[in-house]
């Protein structure tokens, strides 16, 4: 069984992984007032007009949702996006370079995505545009006739770089999609719901810092981290450090914030600026195993796991991510036994330590299992999204289709994005179309 965090190509992995950070809060689906403004810390925005939406936060990212009678639904997500600057700066020179790869990238994702639905590609565009006072690249595709999926699907990619995103390595991605039953409707894009959205975005200047005191910007760069303004907090980290070169502390949660954007390298490298000064820190250990993982490095995270365990050999976040750098090295048997293990030390861990196993025991095959600690996930979070989502797989290979049927609707209300590619088989093996 492929599960939420394996679905979806590397591609999309790399390009849209603040969405799946350990350390990032999924916000719960809120009816969205129109004209309201939401801030995001490194941006704020105004969501689309017109009645109906609901929006849901992760991360740094919004994604707004709207069913669309008689049949179909509008989704619009806008996500940051960074690059990694000790990996990147050199290769993409400028902005147009890297907005060319990564409109490529997607094009070859929109392709392979029709191609495994057995929609007919019907147009595939990209290129510059200016809404506003705002150059956007562009990407956009029309489907239609897909195997028990959509009459038409519409789907827009715009990519907007900030006047200053050489210097944050930040930019925007705005995804628009519009899907129907109905035949013959979508014939293109309705701008109308994205460009108010577009004409919203606000991107917040980097404030200079005035404190002088290291614990006292530390303490700032903190509380921005939790407000999710990770842009700021770093420079809060940057002023801690400058004031007192040995903050063990600050440069380990200068990694976690840079981590939180995305650029992975330099989160490693922070922690290894931390370790240096204090290597008997299993935190940090543990933190610098969670970059080595998002990186893909999991011999290097399972390696930092082990050295947290010989400092703090009850450290439950260490098993957990210990867990998942297992995990993706399909070394299932060790992944559940450290996620077992986390949840017997600290039950703080719970709902992670559960559903990371309960994606484990389902890439196992182990449905029942699986089944199992997604109930627990739901029991403690009722709301959680993800937990409705792989539940429902696991009914759908057990062929259990009216439960996978109602665990999917569920998590849809909740505002989670089903693959089109399960909804296709998951309609061919029920005979049935929701």
């Amino acid at each position: 069984m492929r599960s939420l965090m394996k679905q979806a190509s590397k591609i999309i992995l790399i390009l849209f992984s603040l969405l799946l950070l350990s350390c990032a809060t999924t916000g719960p689906v809120k009816q969205y007032t129109p004209g309201r403004t939401i801030d995001r810390g490194v941006y704020s925005i105004t969501g689309p007009p017109g009645g109906g939406w609901f929006v849901k936060t992760r991360g740094g990212s919004i994604e707004f949702y709207r069913p669309r009678a008689p049949s179909g639904s509008d989704q619009i997500r806008i996500s940051p996006i960074m690059s990694d600057m000790m990996e990147k700066e050199y290769r993409y020179p400028s902005e147009e370079e890297e907005a060319f790869d990564f409109v490529n990238l997607m094009e070859e994702v929109v392709k392979k995505r029709a191609k495994e639905g057995d929609c007919v590609l019907r147009e595939v565009r990209k290129g510059t545009t200016t809404i506003g006072e705002k150059k956007l690249h562009f990407l956009s595709s029309k489907t239609s006739g897909c195997r028990g999926g959509p009459a038409r699907r519409v789907d827009l990619l715009y990519l907007f770089f900030p006047a200053d995103f050489k210097e944050r390595h930040f930019y925007l991605c705005f995804f628009l999609n519009q899907s129907s039953t109905v035949e013959g409707s979508l014939e293109s894009a309705d701008l109308t719901l994205l460009k108010p959205v577009i004409d919203g975005l606000r991107i917040k200047p980097q404030i200079e810092v005035e404190a002088e005191d290291a614990k006292e910007c530390f303490q700032l760069g903190v509380t921005h981290m939790q407000k999710g303004d990770f842009d700021q907090a770093i420079l809060y980290f940057d002023k801690a450090i400058e004031t007192d070169p040995k903050n063990a502390q600050a440069y380990n949660a200068r990694g976690t914030a840079y981590a939180a954007r995305g650029q992975y390298v330099r989160a490693i490298y922070e922690h290894t600026k931390a370790l240096e000064i204090d290597p008997k820190n299993h935190s940090f250990y543990c933190n610098r195993a969670i970059a080595f993982c998002l990186k893909e490095r999991y011999d290097e995270a399972i390696s930092d796991c082990n050295k947290a365990l010989e400092i703090a050999p009850r450290d439950a976040g260490a098993y957990n991510e210990r867990g998942i750098a297992y995990a993706r090295k399909g070394q299932y048997d060790q992944a559940i036994s450290d996620y077992t293990k986390a949840l017997e030390i600290d039950q703080k861990y719970a709902i992670k330590a559960y559903f990371n196993r309960g994606i484990a025991y389902a890439d196992k095959g182990e449905y029942d299992l699986a089944i199992s600690d997604f109930n627990e996930v739901i029991d403690i979070n009722p709301a959680h999204d993800e937990a409705y989502y792989n539940r429902g797989r696991s009914y759908y290979f057990k062929k259990e289709y009216d439960k996978s049927w109602g665990d999917i609707k569920k998590a849809q209300s909740l505002g989670c994005p089903i693959p089109s590619e399960f909804l296709v088989d998951l309609r061919k093996a029920s005979g049935r179309q929701k």
